[in-house]
C-alpha cells in the first residue's frame, strides 16, 4: 500500500510540475487530497481556450456513448471532461444543445452551462417556457452548486443520498473574471469507495472563488483528461467493462481548445 502510494505522489508531483508549468499557456492544474478523496482541480483562461460540448458518436449500433478520451483526441482537445448526466443509451437525461442541434430539453425549471453566440461562458437557470436562446451549445446539471458567490439554499437542504453520501464528481464553476474552474473528485480506491458530498463539493468551488457553479454527472462517469491523457483514476462500475477497468463511456464531453494555436 505504502509503495503504491509513494508511486502515485511521486506521479502527482510530476504531473503538476508539468502541467502548472502551462499556465502561461492559460491554464493551472492543481490536486488537492483528503481521506476521503483526491480532487483535480484547473483554472482555465477563456481568452485562450474556446469552451465546447461534443456529443459522443454512435460507436456501438444501440449506443450513442464514448469515453471522454476518445472524444478529446479526435477533437483535438487540450482538456475535457464528462458532461450531463444520460440514460443507459446514451440518451441525454436533461437539456442537451450543441451548436444549435437539440438533443433534449427538460420540461423543467433547470440550470445550464453553457457558450452564447457572443462567445460568453456562464451560468444559467432556464425556466420551462424560456427559450435556450441566446446560447450555441449548452448542457444541463443538477445541482446548482453556487449562485453569486453564495450555495443556494435549495442546495443546502436536500437530504437524499445523491446529495449527502460520498461519490466521485465533476463541477464546473465561473470566477468573477471570468476563470472557468473545473473540479473532478475521484474515489480513493478501485472499489469506488469514497469521493465527497454535493456540499463538500460546493465549499471546494467556493474556496476557489467561483461566483457561479454547476454540478455535472457523476460516479463513474467523472473524467478528467488533459493533453493526452485521463489524470482522474474513476472506474467504470458496469459489469463487463469494470473487469477491465476501463474509462466509462459518456453521452458528452465538455472540452477546451486554445482559441490560436500555442507553438
Amino acid at each position: 500500500m505504502f509503495k503504491k502510494l509513494s508511486i502515485f505522489f511521486i506521479y502527482s508531483v510530476i504531473l503538476s510540475l508539468i502541467i502548472a508549468s502551462n499556465n502561461t499557456l492559460g491554464y493551472c492544474y492543481t490536486c488537492e487530497e483528503t481521506k476521503n478523496y483526491r480532487a483535480h482541480i484547473v483554472a482555465i483562461n477563456p481568452d485562450i481556450y474556446t469552451l465546447e460540448i461534443v456529443k459522443a458518436k454512435n460507436i456501438i449500433n444501440l449506443w450513442s456513448r464514448e469515453t471522454v478520451d476518445h472524444i478529446a483526441r479526435r477533437t483535438h482537445a487540450s482538456i475535457a471532461i464528462n458532461g450531463g448526466f444520460f440514460q443507459y443509451n446514451g440518451k441525454p437525461s436533461g437539456t442537451l444543445l450543441i451548436n444549435n442541434t437539440l438533443y433534449h430539453r427538460d420540461v423543467r425549471k433547470h440550470t445550464v452551462i453553457g457558450k452564447t453566440i457572443h462567445e460568453n461562458i456562464n451560468i444559467t437557470t432556464i425556466n420551462p417556457t424560456q427559450l435556450l436562446y441566446p446560447y450555441v451549445s449548452c448542457v444541463q446539471g443538477i445541482p446548482r452548486l453556487l449562485e453569486n458567490g453564495q450555495i443556494p439554499l435549495y442546495t443546502q437542504k436536500q437530504t437524499s443520498s445523491f446529495y449527502t453520501k460520498p461519490h466521485a464528481r465533476t463541477a464546473l464553476g465561473i470566477k468573477a473574471d471570468g476563470t472557468i474552474v473545473i473540479v473532478v473528485v475521484e474515489h480513493k480506491n478501485t472499489f469506488s469507495q469514497g469521493g465527497c458530498t454535493i456540499m463538500e463539493l460546493a465549499t471546494i468551488m467556493k474556496n476557489k472563488e467561483c461566483q457561479s457553479a454547476l454540478n455535472l454527472d457523476g460516479g463513474g462517469s467523472s473524467t478528467l483528461w488533459i493533453e493526452g491523457a485521463t489524470v482522474s483514476k474513476n472506474k467504470e462500475k458496469e459489469p463487463l467493462l469494470m473487469l477491465f477497468g476501463f474509462e466509462r463511456w459518456v453521452s458528452d464531453a465538455i472540452i477546451f481548445i486554445p482559441k490560436i494555436k500555442i507553438q
